[in-house]
């Protein structure tokens, strides 16, 4: 019997060929929502429903949501000018660039009234967003009964009673999970914070595993996070289908939200994307 002795050197190399050839990776995703809609001032704030438009990661405009108040008195409004405050150009820890959050001075207040913690203006992502994902946005809440607020639910049209709702509450961190609510004193509760939250969700069972810092040390990426400030009890499920998209509520005078960043990648997340 003879024995062709090439085979086994062209075996080995075409397994050595397989193992070097490159693996397509997919694209990390980043989405920004700077709320920068154009000059506005604080005594003539304008509505955020229908503000912003498709593209970047989003299906398209703000809109009017989910909530027991959806009544212009109670929902978010753009403003381009903050008393005392300026959102845009706080000065963060090494690591987070701030100069990302396009524009000079857009961001979400609280309506004139004195807004609604009910009252949701919702923006839904081009694609669900599932597995692994970063969100962060900033928030001040000046009064003691103030709420700055980010829902996240499985549908944008009504997830009441079966959503995630996290980001300052009563000058504290907050989070609310499966009907459940975390809370936890913060420094300079009236100041300006950085919000960071990392969502995981397990593929087919929906099960989902939420952390919530505030003001983290953000110079080394995930390594030098530290403890979350809050962290979801284990075993909910939440987002068989992922994340549609995202809503904001706000409540008491001086309460607003500016710079949010979603993605897949923590450190695209903190270097944000330059206009």
């Amino acid at each position: 019997m003879r024995t062709n002795f090439l085979i086994f050197p062209l075996k080995f190399a075409l397994v050595f060929l397989i193992a070097l050839s490159p693996v397509a990776q997919k694209a990390s995703t980043l989405i920004q929502e700077p709320f920068d809609y154009g000059t506005v001032y604080l005594s003539e704030p304008s509505d955020l429903d229908e503000l912003g438009e498709a593209g970047n990661g989003w299906s398209g405009p703000w809109e009017i949501g989910r909530g027991q108040d959806t009544s212009p008195a109670g929902l978010p409004q753009y403003a381009s000018e903050h008393e005392g405050k300026n959102l845009n150009r706080e000065l963060w820890a090494d690591g987070y660039a701030s100069e990302a959050n396009h524009g000079q001075t857009g961001s979400v207040r609280t309506h004139q009234e004195g807004g609604n913690p009910a009252a949701i203006a919702v923006r839904e992502f081009t694609d669900p967003l599932s597995a692994k994902f970063w969100i962060s946005f900033v928030a001040m809440t000046p009064e003691v009964a103030g709420d700055a607020l980010l829902w996240l639910g499985s549908t944008t049209a009504d997830a009441r009673g079966n959503e995630i709702l996290l980001g300052l509450r009563s000058q504290a961190a907050f989070l609310r999970t499966g009907g459940e609510d975390f809370q936890k004193t913060i420094d300079d509760p009236a100041g300006l914070h950085l919000i960071l939250t990392l969502i995981r969700t397990e593929p087919g069972t929906g099960e989902s595993a939420v952390e919530v810092w505030v003001d983290p040390d953000v110079s080394q990426g995930e390594s030098s996070l530290g403890d979350p400030a809050l962290r979801s009890a284990p075993g909910v499920a939440f987002f068989q289908a992922g994340v549609p998209g995202v809503g904001i509520s706000l409540n008491s005078n001086g309460s607003s939200i500016d710079d949010m960043r979603i993605s897949d990648d923590l450190i695209l997340l903190l270097q944000g994307e330059l206009p």
